[in-house]
C-alpha cells in the first residue's frame, strides 16, 4: 500500500489528492486515512478507564499495550496491594499507567510482570485522591517503567 503522510492545519483542506494512492494525514486534530477511492477514515483513541474494587492483599494486573487509568475503589484503608504494569513483551514504549485511589493504601508495590523494573521516586504508600502515573521507558530486555508522577 503506498502511503504519504501530510499534516494540515486544523480545519483545512489539501486539495489536489492524487487518485488511486492514499494518504494518513491530520484533520481537524485527528489522525485520518484517506483511501485511493477518496473516502475518510478518522482514528479516535478513546481513554482505557478501568474501575477495580481493590481489597487489602491482591494484586491488579494492568492491561497490555494500552494507556490506562485504574481507579481503585474499597470501603475503606487497605493494608496492603500490588499493582502489576505488563512486561516488555506486553507494553509499547511511550505508553503511561495512571492510577489514582479513592482511599489509602498503607503498603501499596508497583511492579512489572516478569523481572522488568520500575524506576523513578518510590512509593511505597498510596495517598486517597492522588494520582500517580508511570510510563514505559524501556522495551528492551525485560522492560522498563518510570515513575512520572
Amino acid at each position: 500500500m503506498n502511503t504519504d503522510h501530510i499534516t494540515l492545519p486544523i480545519n483545512t483542506r489539501k486539495d489536489g489528492f492524487t487518485r488511486g494512492k492514499n494518504y494518513l494525514v491530520t484533520i481537524a486534530g485527528f489522525l485520518t486515512f484517506i483511501t485511493s477511492t477518496g473516502r475518510r477514515l478518522a482514528f479516535v483513541l478513546r481513554p482505557v478507564i478501568t474501575s477495580v474494587p481493590a481489597s487489602t492483599g491482591t494484586t491488579i494486573t494492568t492491561l497490555a499495550d494500552l494507556d490506562e487509568t485504574l481507579v481503585l475503589t474499597a470501603g475503606g484503608t487497605l493494608n496492603a496491594l500490588t499493582i502489576e504494569l505488563p512486561s516488555a513483551t506486553n507494553s509499547q514504549l511511550g505508553q503511561i499507567k495512571r492510577i489514582n485511589s479513592a482511599v489509602a493504601v498503607n503498603s501499596l508495590t508497583i511492579s512489572v510482570a516478569g523481572s522488568g523494573s520500575v524506576t523513578g521516586a518510590a512509593l511505597s504508600a498510596g495517598v486517597a485522591n492522588t494520582p500517580y502515573a508511570f510510563q514505559c521507558v524501556s522495551v528492551a530486555g525485560a522492560g522498563v517503567w518510570m515513575r512520572i508522577q
